[in-house]
């Protein structure tokens, strides 16, 4: 509460405290959930809050890019950023043109206005994903995307606390320090349609200055805020996968499970139908099922 009301100093001498106590690892890391499952990574904040950015040119072909890592690549998604960056031109349109209804981002931890729009949910009755009413249709180019990549959905159907969402900030909207639910994932930023002077602060880390085509990877159980100081709307496609670190062996069980069932049903695909127009390159299934397993 001290830190929702500005009291910067005061909140993080209680955070430490909460550290020495044994309440947390870090005064930047404060999950809430219980912590079921172990997962290995590393107590030093330098380390462990690792943030990577990755620059798709809009202007150029999806090859076309530049990286900067703070730290080891453990954490990097690689494979789900590899066929977001070669689909983000068709994903752009894809977002444009979607009438869905945007909803209000429920916990109220923004000053300004921010709206997201859920991708996905599980049936009940089968514990599968699936799609919100009418995302499928309009977003055929990400939806088969997404339902190629293991590492996303045995995120939303083992784990529970992953997620799929277009995020839109209106300018001049702050989201308030605040940290993931859980450290079981890992949280990627698409900028689908990003103006200047958009930024994102991650634990103690200088804010990085977030942009159009551009890749934010980070660990969200660590403290972030993010700011729109620009002059119109901010939207980023929001996607998590489950935290490679994880390594309770029951867990892995099931992880690995749905891995191997998507990987069968890719392997039956002869190619990917995604996109009416021949100017954007769908990703191939070889290409998923072959890397899925070594990149992460």
């Amino acid at each position: 509460c001290t830190q929702r009301i500005g009291e910067v100093e005061n909140a993080l001498k209680t955070f430490m405290k909460g550290v020495e106590i044994g309440i947390w690892k870090s005064p930047y890391k404060r999950f809430h959930h219980k912590r079921l499952y172990t997962v290995d990574d590393d107590d030093d904040d330098t380390d462990a809050a690792s943030v990577f950015t990755e620059m798709v040119e809009a202007s150029s072909s999806s090859s076309s890019s530049s990286t900067t890592t703070t730290s080891s690549s453990l954490f990097y998604p690689t494979v789900l950023v590899t066929h977001l960056k070669t689909s983000f031109h068709a994903i752009k349109e894809e977002v444009a043109k979607i009438s869905l209804a945007y909803e209000p981002e429920p916990e109220g931890l923004a000053d300004g206005s921010w709206t997201v729009l859920p991708l996905v949910d599980i049936d009940s009755s089968t514990q599968k994903l699936v799609w919100k009413d009418g995302v499928q249709e309009a977003m055929p180019e990400l939806t088969t995307i997404l339902s190629n990549i293991p590492e996303f959905e045995s995120c939303v159907v083992v784990l529970g606390v992953c997620d799929a969402y277009i995020s839109r900030l209106t300018p001049g909207t702050h989201i308030k320090p605040h940290c993931g639910p859980t450290n079981l994932r890992i949280r990627t930023h698409l900028g689908i349609d990003v103006p200047e002077e958009c930024f994102i602060r991650v634990a103690d880390k200088a804010p990085s200055r977030m942009s159009q085509g551009g890749f934010f990877v980070f660990d969200d159980a660590y403290e972030h805020e993010v700011w729109n100081n620009g002059t119109r709307i901010r939207i980023n496609l929001v996607v998590d996968i489950f935290h490679p670190g994880i390594n309770d062996k029951r867990l892995l069980n099931e992880l690995q499970e749905i891995r191997q069932s998507t990987d069968a049903n890719v392997a039956k695909a002869n190619s990917w139908e995604v996109s009416s127009s021949p100017s954007h390159s769908s990703p191939s299934s070889s290409m998923i099922s072959n890397s899925s397993h070594d990149e992460l």
